[in-house]
């Protein structure tokens, strides 16, 4: 269900507010916002109205901005400069695509019980590039072994 407090989350979030941030200024425990994105990641409705609030063209323009983010950079010998700001270039830009769901983290996979996963592959689904005749299962499938794969 679409609450009062998920709104307002939505839309703190599309003024450019961190997740966290927007959650506890929508009146979220602490505890609760420092899961923010575990907590509101699941529900559809919530993901569909910051869709809307963080729609693609405030992503972009947050983009240009923060690819042009300078501090100033002093000294006691030299004169005060402009520089590129570069950790808050980056910083911004992770983060509106982790908002978004478009930037996946690393994912290891495993087979059952942390073995090894096997693909089944059915005839003609796969060109063979090694000039071996495929191993042929019981079924008549492909059974791809290890060294079948290029690596490197």
């Amino acid at each position: 269900m679409l609450t009062t407090r998920k709104r307002k989350v939505a839309k703190l979030i599309g003024e450019s507010r961190s997740m966290k941030e927007a959650m506890i200024k929508a009146n979220y425990a602490l505890s609760t916002a420092s899961k923010g994105q575990a907590c509101l990641s699941k529900d559809e409705e919530f993901l569909a109205l910051l869709e809307k609030e963080l729609a693609d063209s405030k992503v972009v323009r947050t983009h240009t901005e923060a690819l042009g983010a300078t501090r100033i950079h002093t000294s006691h010998t030299e004169p005060d400069r402009i520089v590129p700001d570069w950790p808050t270039r980056v910083k911004a830009v992770d983060l509106a695509y982790k908002v978004k769901g478009k930037l996946i983290e690393k994912k290891e996979l495993t087979g059952k019980d942390g073995g090894k996963i096997e693909i089944e592959i059915t005839p003609g689904a796969v060109r063979d590039i090694s000039g071996q005749p495929p191993i042929q299962d019981s079924s008549g499938g492909q059974t791809l072994r290890e060294d079948d794969f290029i690596t490197g």
